[in-house]
């Protein structure tokens, strides 16, 4: 129920301030996460126009790999060591 909505009086609903608390809290985790999640979209975005530009489907750097995943216009990042292809492709 809205904050600027009165209660009828005898059928006010008991509050619990833990619950509200907990919500509150929730809230702000999980609009900080919506907002991260859309930078990650641009930057997912942005690493796949570098990698076209480039013309690299595939590209090594510090232990990590970075593809495009074909048939998608997606790219993953990941480390080396969880690939099971060889260290020379």
């Amino acid at each position: 129920m809205a904050k600027n909505q009165e209660e009828l009086k005898g059928i006010e609903r008991p509050s619990i301030k833990d619950i509200e608390e907990a919500a509150a809290a929730y809230e702000t985790v999980r609009d900080q996460r919506m907002a991260l999640t859309q930078e990650e979209i641009k930057s997912k975005a942005a690493l796949l126009a570098l990698m076209k530009k480039h013309k690299q489907k595939k590209y090594r750097f510090d232990e990590r790999i970075v593809e495009i995943v074909p048939g998608e216009e997606s790219v993953k990042v990941k480390k080396a060591t969880e690939s099971k292809e060889s260290i020379t492709d």
